[in-house]
Parts: C-alpha cells; structure tokens; sequence
C-alpha cells in the first residue's frame, strides 16, 4: 500500500520428514533391499526421486556386499549457493542391505555348494572378501525388511 513503509517478509520453512529420503546438506541418503543374487551376479532397477516423478536407475555389476554405499552424483537436492566446479545438485547416496533367507531346502544348499565348491574350506587367512565381511557384520538390514518371497530358498 502507498501509504506504508515496505518491509520484509520472512518465510520460515521445517523440512518434513521423508519415508525413503534423508537429506544431508544437498546430497540425499536411501537405503535399498537386494535379493541374494542380486548382490552376487548385480541387478538394475529404478527408484522413484524423492519428486515422486523422476526415476533414478541403480543398476550395479557383480558383488554387492552388505552396506556398500553407491554414490549418485547430481542426483540430490538442489544447491542452494553456487558450488565449486558448477555443479547444480548435490549427490544421492544408496546403502545396499541384502535379503539373506532365513532357511534353505535340502537340494538349495546342495545346488549352492555344486556352485561354490563343496570342498571349499577357508583357512583362516585375510582375503579381500573377507575383510568385507569383516567391514560390514553386524550391520545387515532388520529382518523385517527383508520380503516373505525370499525367507526360503
């Protein structure tokens, strides 16, 4: 109004909190449940940005282990100040948990040890797959992430 000095307005904004998302900065964090094979022989498969419309593809070749974390660049929130080197979004980050059975049939674990070697016997030395094991027990995704379809192999 004419009459009147201008002034500021002040919006103050809460973030609500996301089912699938956490923001940290401009880089968002997720968490995705893969089958057994998918960890061991890779898998591609997309999920839905935190937009609810933009599909972002995962997609990863051979071994998974527990808790490894995919980095995404560009694919996080916005920058809200110029950021070296221009880039205009901030990364999303995927922490990969993997969906174990809870038991296996008879013929399963004779087909699995056909497939890896029945004689196979690890003799308590380091290896490379060992130290991920070592890097991420413990930290496996709650059972109750895992889906009723994979309980039994």
């Amino acid at each position: 109004h004419p009459d009147h000095e201008p002034g500021s307005v002040v919006f103050r904004l809460q973030q609500q909190p996301h089912e699938t998302f956490q923001r940290q900065g401009d880089d968002l964090h997720t968490e995705v449940s893969i089958t057994l094979l998918d960890a061991l022989a890779g898998f591609r498969r997309t999920l839905t940005h935190v937009d609810d419309k933009t599909p972002v593809e995962l997609k990863r070749q051979g071994v998974t282990p527990p808790g490894f974390v995919q980095r995404l660049a560009g694919k996080g929130m916005p920058h809200r100040r110029p950021h070296p080197g221009g880039a205009k979004y901030g990364d999303l980050l995927v922490t990969y948990w993997i969906q174990f059975p809870v038991s296996l049939s008879a013929d399963a674990k004779d087909r699995i040890a056909a497939v890896f070697g029945a004689d196979t016997k690890w003799d308590g030395t380091s290896s490379e797959s060992t130290r991920d094991s070592a890097a991420h027990r413990g930290k496996q995704a709650p059972p109750a992430k895992a889906s009723a379809a994979h309980d039994e192999l």
